[in-house]
């Protein structure tokens, strides 16, 4: 009689399930939506403009709501384009950076044993790149935040306080 053999299931283990599970998640993800993800990290501010700050054209998508002017109108159109062409650059770093990760995580899903130091120094440049892109657009929002009247910027607040995707990109 042949005794039954026991399961092994260790750190090691545990860390390629998880890895495994992002894997999938991402790529459900992916094939549900047909634009690229949001990378993000969280950029702490002040008091009225705490973790993620939306882009600037979110403040012209609510226009109605806020009823802003012509002049803030103006105002906030030239911040959104001079948002546009100042994140251009490091927007696209981002993504060729997250698909190297992506990359990465794909080939170690069959790996028998993962370094978790080299987990976290595959994805430094993604952090990093998230952080600069996430600092920029909290810049912005900062100065298209200072266009508004304060009912105005308490208003654009709760709007803001619960972001969607659409207003991360």
């Amino acid at each position: 009689m042949t005794q039954p053999v026991k399961a092994r299931f260790g750190p090691s283990t545990a860390i390629l399930l998880i890895i495994i599970v992002i894997l999938a998640g991402v790529a459900i993800y992916r094939h549900t939506r047909h634009t690229p993800p949001i990378i993000e990290n969280t950029v702490t501010g002040g008091s009225a403009t705490r973790g993620i700050a939306p882009v600037p054209e979110f403040l012209l998508r609510h226009k109605r709501e806020l009823v802003l002017a012509d002049p803030q109108l103006f105002a906030i159109t030239d911040l959104a384009a001079e948002y546009r062409s100042e994140i251009q650059g490091p927007s696209q770093h981002l993504r060729k950076a997250a698909d190297a990760y992506q990359t990465y995580l794909e080939a170690q899903k069959n790996a028998k044993k993962v370094n978790a130091q080299a987990l976290a120094e595959a994805g430094a440049e993604v952090e990093r790149l998230s952080g600069d892109v996430a600092a920029a657009r909290h810049a912005y929002w900062t100065k298209a935040r200072a266009v508004l009247t304060p009912a105005q910027q308490s208003m654009a607040d709760a709007l803001a306080a619960h972001p969607k995707a659409s207003d991360l990109e």
